[in-house]
């Protein structure tokens, strides 16, 4: 049998692009890394006509693809 584990994260807030870089800042939490404050940084690019971002942290790599769709 085959586990997984799936987590929801949702957060509302205000974000920031310098360069290649987007940081968020969530304002409303349901996470509770941020419900005290806080912020995440992604790298952004554009690839295929998808927006890749990736965030990194210590031993972790995460990466989102969005398509715009028609």
């Amino acid at each position: 049998m085959r586990s997984v584990f799936m987590s929801f994260v949702a957060n509302s807030g205000t974000y920031e692009i310098s360069g290649s870089t987007v940081t968020t800042k969530p304002m409303v939490a349901l996470w509770p890394n941020f419900m005290e404050g806080g912020s995440r940084e992604y790298q952004h690019a554009i690839e295929n006509g998808m927006l890749v971002l990736t965030a990194e942290g210590e031993g972790w790599r995460w990466t989102a693809k969005l398509r715009r769709l028609r």
